[in-house]
C-alpha cells in the first residue's frame, strides 16, 4: 500500500507527504489464544502483538459474625483476577494484508491461564496507541479418556500365539479305472461294416450319332435366296 502511494505522488509530480501514525487498532472480542484477530488501524505497515499474564487474588478481610460475637473470630475470603507481572511482546511483525488472512496462533500460552492481550499499529511514523485489553483463557486440551472395560484385555506376552489352521488340500484329480473294470460295451469298440459304393453309369443315348449327323447336314446344306421384286414405277404427282 505504501509503494503504490509513493507512485500515486510521482506520477503527479507531487513530493509524498510525511506518513502520519496510524489509528487505533482493536482487538476482535470471541477471539482465542489460537486464534486472535483484530481490527485494522489505517496507515499501519505491521502491528505488534503484547500480553499480560492475569493472577487469581484471594484477599481476607476481617469481622465478626453472629458466632463472632460470642468472641469467635470471623473472616470473609474474597476471589478474583488482578493483572500481574509486566507486557511481554508477543509478536512484533503481524500483518494483515495476507490473502487469506490467517489470525495469530499463541503457541506460548499454557493452558488454563488467563491472558489480557493488546495490539498497536506501527509504521515509519511511529507506533499507534494501544488496543483496549482483550481478556483470554488458554483453552486446556482434553484429558484422554481410559481403556473402556468392554475391550478384550492384551495378549499375553508368555502365551504362544494359537497355530493357524492348515490350508485345505487340493481336490483329487480324476484317475480312470483299470482297463478289466471298464464295462463291456465300453471297453470293445462296435464295428461298423458299409458296402462298397458303386456309382451308376448314365444311360447312353441311341441316337446320338443320328442326331449329330443330321445337324451336320443342316449347316452343310446351301441355302437358296429368292430375289425381292422391285417396283419401278414413278410415284403420283
Amino acid at each position: 500500500m505504501v509503494i503504490m502511494e509513493k507512485h500515486a505522488y510521482a506520477i503527479q509530480g507531487l513530493p509524498v507527504p510525511s506518513a502520519s501514525v496510524p489509528t487505533r487498532p482493536e482487538m476482535i472480542e470471541g477471539s482465542s489464544t489460537e486464534a486472535l484477530a483484530w481490527r485494522g488501524a489505517v496507515g499501519a505497515q505491521f502491528y505488534e502483538l503484547e500480553r499480560q499474564e492475569v493472577m487469581e487474588m484471594q484477599e481476607e478481610t476481617g469481622g465478626l459474625s453472629e458466632k463472632g460475637a460470642a468472641g469467635a473470630p470471623s473472616h470473609k475470603i474474597s476471589a478474583g483476577l488482578r493483572s500481574g507481572g509486566k507486557w511481554v511482546k508477543v509478536s512484533d511483525k503481524l500483518l494483515d494484508s495476507t490473502n487469506p488472512y490467517i489470525p495469530f496462533n499463541d503457541s506460548t500460552a499454557q493452558p488454563g491461564k488467563t491472558y489480557r492481550y493488546r495490539i498497536y499499529g506501527v509504521n515509519d511514523a511511529g507506533q499507534s496507541v494501544a488496543s483496549s485489553p482483550l481478556m483470554i483463557t488458554a483453552s486446556v486440551a482434553p484429558a484422554s479418556s481410559p481403556p473402556s472395560s468392554s475391550s478384550p484385555p492384551p495378549p499375553s506376552p508368555s502365551s504362544p500365539p494359537s497355530p493357524s489352521p492348515p490350508p485345505p488340500l487340493p481336490s483329487p484329480l480324476h484317475v480312470p479305472p483299470p482297463r478289466d473294470q471298464v464295462p463291456p460295451s465300453l471297453s470293445t469298440p462296435a464295428i461298423v461294416s458299409f458296402a462298397p459304393f458303386k456309382p451308376e453309369q448314365a444311360p447312353v443315348s441311341t441316337h446320338t450319332s443320328e442326331t449329330t449327323a443330321a445337324a451336320a447336314a443342316a449347316l452343310t446344306r446351301p441355302t437358296s435366296l429368292r430375289p425381292i421384286p422391285v417396283s419401278k414405277e414413278a410415284p403420283a404427282p
